[in-house]
């Protein structure tokens, strides 16, 4: 027996839509794989998130160490008679830790004072030969950041009584 050419249709027409529905995704598939896909974004959004907090401390704290030893370094490299003589001093700098002048101190993203303690008699050495000298860091633009440095700085040669 020869097929008709209706049979041979619906054959055609059965295989594809068989075919059609394999090929497909249905709307369930569809809507599981959106919520997996935004379930792993939210996560790697609050990585990021969490990543470019970490890197902000990181870069505060690398500036701030920079202009904390920029300061220290000036008073050790001072005469140490004229230390105690030198104002409190207030700098300011810029976001990568250059300074900047007073006039441009409402740009400032890092503020520091560095003055010399009256307190700084430590292990029976008395404050005519050791000197402590403190350097605060702040941040106008960050309000609870603030770095505080510390440097004992002795007299060299002969001690006074």
């Amino acid at each position: 027996m020869i097929p008709s050419i209706y049979q041979h249709s619906q054959t055609a027409t059965r295989w594809a839509e068989r075919r059609r529905s394999q090929i497909a995704f249905s709307l369930v598939e569809i809507v599981i794989a959106l919520g997996v896909a935004v379930v792993v974004l939210v996560g790697i959004f609050a990585l990021l998130q969490s990543s470019l907090g970490t890197f902000r401390d990181a870069k505060n704290s690398t500036i701030t160490s920079s202009i904390g030893q920029q300061m220290l370094s000036q008073y050790l490299l001072a005469d140490f008679e004229k230390i105690t003589a030198l104002p409190v001093q207030t700098n300011y700098y810029d976001e990568r830790g250059l300074p900047i002048s007073e006039s441009a101190a409402d740009h400032a993203i890092y503020c520091s004072t560095a003055k010399v303690l009256e307190d700084s008699s430590i292990l029976g050495i008395d404050q005519n030969n050791l000197l402590r000298v403190q350097i605060i860091i702040t941040s106008p633009t960050q309000p609870s950041m603030v770095k505080a440095y510390t440097c004992l700085i002795g007299r060299l040669g002969k001690l006074a009584p």
